[in-house]
């Protein structure tokens, strides 16, 4: 699990290419004409649950009410492209067990991050993942950048002169310490990665063991901030020190001397301490032996595909060198195949030079016996052959 939140700023009008106050409004809404997004993964909208504020439409209208007076750094009316609203989203994960303890975190961190500029949060269920979209508005005499850290943070780059690279730079610095917030405000106490595995260039089992990590950090925090409740005993053993004594006539009270009450502080100082260190001390055991526990299991997976890697690549090998074999069985049939080749053409060559030398033999032989004919003619007397 890894932290998922976003903020962006939207105008009244829209400039080319973009999507208006109202637009984001009416996606939140799942009004018919906003819903394609959805319905193209065959996903059914549902209606957002309001968490906190106005809908999403109000905080809009809110939004262009302030446009309508508000002016820009030289006095003159705001432009209707100019932003007017802040609209983000914090994300959970769907197989995340504490959904409605972590709605009720994000909620608190939004309030005290936008304070009375907050106006709307509305709840999702419909996505891959449930989320939360938050609105905010300035107020009037406020300028848009008071809201967006990372728009004042370029607009002051800006004003001092410096390019547009220093400018983007000085954006990005700025929603780099938001996202640093939302992550120590909220996203870190359920265990959650400030940054996915791509971004940190992890493996997959680095990565699940910094989420264990994370998620036994925010497990032993929450502890720590939890408020410890007493037993009956507990607070029978801090009241018995003081005995106090019954006054009126009337209707009685029981009184308590100052000493009583100082013990009684005491003794209630010194259980609370123990209780929290107790809380603190099995949350920390539940997270450690969960841990330990996730650990084996990636361990275990670690090792089960090392080793499954490590057969393949001896398969892999074995193949290899059944290849190597084959080649050479090919190699030597080519070259006794060339073999043959070259003795056939030397026999060839070598009956072609038996019959040239058939063929001077009988050549020589025929002038042999015209020879004989000449010197003894009474020999010969058949005809020619």
């Amino acid at each position: 699990m890894y932290q998922f939140a976003h903020i962006d700023s939207y105008a009244r009008k829209p400039k080319q290419g973009t999507r208006s106050a109202k637009d984001i409004a009416n996606e939140a809404e799942r009004h018919p004409d906003h819903v394609s997004h959805l319905t193209a993964q065959g996903i059914t909208p549902q209606e957002p649950i309001r968490v906190f504020g106005c809908s999403p439409s109000d905080a809009v209208k809110q939004a262009e009410a302030w446009g309508e007076q508000a002016k820009d750094v030289k006095g003159r009316k705001l432009r209707i492209d100019a932003p007017v609203l802040l609209a983000g989203v914090i994300s959970y994960p769907r197989e995340g067990e504490d959904w409605q303890e972590f709605k009720e975190t994000a909620l608190e961190w939004l309030k005290g991050e936008y304070g009375d500029n907050l106006v709307s949060v509305v709840e999702h269920q419909d996505e891959k993942h449930p989320h939360l979209h938050f609105y905010a508005v300035p107020k009037p005499g406020q300028a848009f950048n008071d809201l967006h850290q990372g728009r004042a943070a370029s607009a002051e780059a800006k004003r001092k002169g410096e390019p547009k690279a220093a400018q983007l730079r000085a954006h990005n610095k700025a929603m780099r310490a938001w996202q640093d917030r939302v992550y120590t405000g909220v996203c870190r106490k359920f265990g959650m990665a400030r940054l996915g595995p791509k971004r940190q260039r992890l493996t997959r089992s680095e990565y699940m063991s910094r989420q264990l990590v994370e998620k036994a950090l925010g497990i032993a925090e929450r502890a720590g901030a939890a408020k410890p409740q007493l037993t009956q005993q507990q607070k029978d053993e801090i009241l018995s020190c003081a005995e106090g004594r019954e006054v009126g006539l009337l209707s009685k009270e029981r009184m308590f001397s100052e000493d009583e009450l100082l013990e009684v502080g005491h003794r209630a100082v010194q259980t609370g301490i123990s209780l929290q260190m107790t809380m603190q001390g099995d949350a920390a055991a539940k997270a450690a032996k969960e841990l330990a526990e996730r650990q084996i299991k990636v361990d275990e997976v670690t090792r089960r595909t090392k080793a499954e890697a490590e057969a393949m690549a001896a398969r892999l090998a074995d193949k290899d060198r059944e290849l190597e074999a084959y080649r050479a069985a090919l190699k030597e049939k080519e070259n006794v195949l060339a073999m043959s080749e070259v003795e056939r053409q030397q026999q060839a060559a070598e009956i072609q030079k038996l019959e040239g030398y058939r063929n001077d033999l009988s050549d020589q032989l025929n002038e042999a016996e015209e020879q004989l004919r000449e010197l003894k003619p009474e020999q010969y007397q058949g005809p020619r052959p």
